[in-house]
């Protein structure tokens, strides 16, 4: 089950492996959202450990740096920039991807592509591709991959 993140959450932001520099005003604000995935049980999903999470921001054209990440950042937005993710639990992470597609359509019908800011690592490269994603761009610090939104 994917739950929106509030502030509580961002006491994980010390755990996240790509972008830990990003402070927590960044994660959580008009143009940016914290999801997690947990596996419902009998206490409350908002307490709950998080088994994955994802950081993403809402942008009006895709991000090839940190910096246009909030460069970009649009209540206006149509490109959701997915740009760190990190899992607690083996394959909670691709869950966590495979499940965020139809929820973002769902509910942010306004968004037409979901794309990355990933770092130029093998793990990131065999993660998006094997989750379904394409290699849009190879920029010069990252790479930009695509998740197509079904119609």
């Amino acid at each position: 089950m994917i739950v929106e993140a509030k502030n509580h959450i961002i006491d994980y932001e010390s755990e996240d492996p790509v972008r830990p520099n990003i402070p927590k005003e960044n994660r959580i604000n008009e143009t940016s959202k914290v999801f997690y995935y947990v596996t419902p049980l009998d206490v409350h999903v908002e307490t709950q450990t998080p088994e994955a999470v994802i950081c993403v921001k809402f942008c009006d054209r895709i991000a090839t740096t940190e910096s246009e990440l909030e460069t970009f950042a649009s209540l206006d937005s149509t490109v959701l920039m997915l740009y760190t993710v990190w899992s607690n639990s083996r394959g909670a992470g691709a869950t966590l991807v495979r499940e965020l597609l139809p929820f973002v359509k769902e509910q942010f019908p306004n968004i037409k592509r979901v794309c990355t800011l990933s770092p130029k690592t093998r793990t990131a490269r065999v993660f998006h591709l094997r989750n379904g994603a394409i290699e849009l761009r190879e920029n010069s610090e990252t790479i930009n991959y695509e998740y197509i939104l079904e119609q």
